[in-house]
């Protein structure tokens, strides 16, 4: 046991997933040959443990169990079993009716080429990280309360007032000449602006009507 964690009662189903995720990460540690087949296999397990394991309780008992593991490399290993194409593509080479993590050892080398072969040249983590940007394009975005909203641009504002009155208060501290310079570097950067956004501005023209 770890010192600084306690142990948790945990239910049969819970100690059999956590037996063949001990198996399958000894062999992802032991094999490179295989390194994305048992990683596929222990990050289905450990995907399959927090899912019978009560809510905000899985890092700890993943913790306590697989301890030569930090928890940002398991949950690589549990996006990396997560991707999509890989989850639908290995089950063409399993038994009908076969389990992928009830998949005898001596069974295992069709699944691993397949692995092999539908991932190509990319990493267990490159393919992991391509999981966690899909779930956040397909996480729906919280609507933003108009009141919030009309709150936040009201801040937006009284912030973008008090930056030109202190930039206003500067400029009225400086010399004719430094002023000069000042309002032909604000007309210059206002013209870019303008431009860039391809269009002429009446702001633009104010100002140079009132600076001539």
């Amino acid at each position: 046991m770890n010192k600084g964690h306690e142990v948790e009662v945990i239910n049969e189903s819970q100690a059999q997933v956590i037996d063949a995720a001990k198996q399958y990460a000894s062999g992802f540690k032991a094999s490179l040959a295989h390194s994305k087949g048992y990683a596929l296999l222990f990050g289905t397990a450990l995907n399959q443990l927090k899912e019978i394991t009560p809510h905000g309780k899985f890092t700890e008992l993943a913790t306590i169990h697989f301890p030569e593991y930090s928890d940002r490399w398991m949950r690589t290993l549990m996006n990396f079993a997560d991707n999509r194409k890989l989850k639908t593509e290995v089950t063409s080479v399993l038994p009908k009716g076969q389990l992928l993590l009830d998949l005898p050892e001596d069974e295992r080398a069709e699944l691993f080429a397949h692995v092999e072969k539908i991932t190509g040249e990319k990493s267990i983590e490159q393919i992991a990280f391509e999981v966690v940007k899909a779930k956040a394009k397909a996480k729906p975005k919280a609507p933003i309360n108009a009141v919030e909203k009309e709150q936040g641009h009201q801040k937006n504002m009284e912030a973008i007032g008090a930056h030109c009155e202190a930039a206003l208060r500067r400029y009225l501290d400086l010399k004719p000449a430094d002023r000069a310079l000042v309002s032909r570097a604000t007309r210059n950067s206002i013209d870019a602006l303008c431009v860039r956004n391809g269009r002429e501005s009446v702001a633009l023209k104010k100002f140079n009507g009132g600076n001539q």
